[in-house]
């Protein structure tokens, strides 16, 4: 099963990587930049449980606004593939579009860092952040 502690795992190792809690509006393209290529690995170093692929075409990865990546994760992920499934991302505005994530990005400055949070409760969905309580 998917684990919490594996994904805690994933988060924390994305903001020791990309310098901690740094607001995203200070932060650099180029950091910006790091923070998509680890988002955009993540995916391939998950055991993703077989509920989180069944009936599925593709692997989503979600962005929650404010989206710090632009066009630079959308490249990274264009013609990748895991477990035979093309990577697809997808951007967020509310809380009801985490449901076929399977990695969603959040920022700590994010209005709906709450509510996405509490919606990927019992999910099989791959957390990761930046900045204090993410």
């Amino acid at each position: 099963m998917f684990g919490p502690v594996r994904l805690q795992i994933a988060s924390v190792a994305l903001l020791a990587m990309v310098g901690g809690a740094r607001p995203l509006r200070a932060q650099s393209v180029e950091s910006n930049a790091v923070m998509a290529a680890f988002v955009s690995r993540f995916p391939q170093f998950v055991e993703w449980p077989d509920e989180a692929l069944e009936g599925r075409d593709t692997l989503d990865v979600c962005v929650a606004e404010p989206d710090p990546f632009g066009e630079v994760l959308d490249s990274l992920l264009d013609a990748e593939e895991v477990s035979g499934r093309p990577l697809r991302v997808r951007r967020l505005d509310d809380d009801t579009g985490v449901v076929g994530c399977h990695v969603l990005f959040v920022s700590s400055v994010s209005p709906l860092l709450a509510e996405l949070l509490a919606a990927t409760a019992g999910r099989a969905i791959l957390t990761a952040g930046e900045g204090p309580g993410v």
